[in-house]
């Protein structure tokens, strides 16, 4: 987990236990995240027809060049 999150942006709690436990959870950094995260979900949603439409396009175009 820690080699994909931003650095400062998570926490992490290993517990010496039987079996081995850790938790995550998110630091106020990361928490500052939260409302671009939350900006970029609702664009995709609304866009997401869009975005599909020129996937399947370039998929299409790509397929033609191999």
């Amino acid at each position: 987990m820690s080699r994909r999150s931003p650095r400062g942006a998570v926490g992490r709690t290993a517990y010496a236990e039987v079996p081995p436990r850790v938790e995550y959870s998110l630091t106020g950094l990361g928490a500052s995240l939260l409302s671009a995260i939350e900006h970029l979900a609702a664009w995709s949603s609304e866009h997401r027809t869009e975005v599909r439409r020129q996937q399947d396009a370039y998929d299409k175009s790509a397929a033609r060049s191999a």
